[in-house]
């Protein structure tokens, strides 16, 4: 990501919009480039650019799969959690719309990162006791 688009995501954020359609056309909103770093590397940038708390994004991300990127989970509705956000099944077809495929990891990273910036943290619900206390530990104050 270059310099002026972090600028321009920090002053303007209206920026962040005109990114995020731009992107959608290729599935994300990282520059290419960006895209070789590691998930740890991408979590502060893609905190920045979906406007969500980074503490609370490890502390879910850590949580759910324990950053394992093909991290799978079975439920006993019979539909199965995917990667990083264990992102379920049923967000498959709403996130391809706009350009995620939730069963690849390096998607599924930035597509957590959309749900929880449009959602809030209702989607893992399940995980909260865990991701509390998490976050908490992860400010130092926990």
């Amino acid at each position: 990501m270059s310099l002026w688009v972090l600028i321009s995501v920090i002053l303007a954020p209206s920026s962040v919009f005109a990114l995020e359609i731009q992107g959608r056309l290729n599935g994300s909103i990282i520059p290419s480039g960006l895209r070789s770093i590691t998930a740890e590397e991408r979590i502060p940038i893609l905190a920045l650019i979906y406007g969500v708390d980074e503490d609370l994004a490890w502390a879910i991300i850590h949580c759910e799969s324990s950053w394992r990127p093909r991290a799978l989970n079975l439920n006993k509705n019979l539909t199965v959690d995917h990667s990083y956000w264990q992102v379920n099944t049923v967000w498959i077809e709403k996130m391809s719309i706009i350009g995620f495929d939730v069963t690849n990891p390096d998607q599924n990273l930035e597509a957590g990162f959309w749900i929880l910036s449009k959602y809030g943290v209702g989607p893992w619900s399940a995980s909260k006791k865990c991701w509390q206390r998490k976050t908490l530990s992860r400010q130092g104050t926990g």
